[in-house]
């Protein structure tokens, strides 16, 4: 792996499909359908970036910043660069912006059933609640 880098993005239809690709049967598995339009909406309202390995985008993270709070709204990797450390590197990046953005805590959303869970709990973050399927994390910063 090359240095991994952060751009801005705002290819919202690359996104879309990589988002829904990896995130179909989770939706299916949980019986939520996909809207286009929240998805339009919502990817206005966050920073957008392009996960780059060198020239090559392998994914994207999203953030919202609200006050003293950085949101990780989207955590996406390519199949095929899973397994490899990017989404632990990408939450050093990620949290790395927040504490310059003089955030006190990083949190995000994941289907409890998610691989993604453990991930996330050997990054520091914490169950705070969970509605259904989906957990509520935080990591302190």
């Amino acid at each position: 792996m090359e240095r991994l880098a952060l751009q801005k993005m705002d290819d919202v239809r690359f996104a879309e499909r990589l988002i829904l690709g990896n995130m179909q049967a989770d939706y299916l598995r949980h019986d939520m359908t996909w809207d286009s339009n929240q998805f339009a909406k919502s990817w206005l309202e966050t920073t957008n970036y392009a996960l780059k390995n060198g020239k090559q985008t392998i994914g994207l993270v999203r953030v919202k910043i609200q006050t003293e709070l950085c949101y990780l709204i989207d955590l996406q990797v390519m199949e095929s660069w899973r397994g490899q450390g990017v989404g632990s590197n990408v939450l050093d990046v990620v949290r790395h912006k927040a504490v310059k953005a003089n955030c006190v805590a990083l949190r995000l959303k994941v289907f409890a059933d998610s691989g993604a869970v453990r991930l996330y709990l050997r990054k520091g973050f914490q169950t705070v609640k969970q509605e259904g399927a989906l957990l509520f994390m935080e990591a302190r910063l």
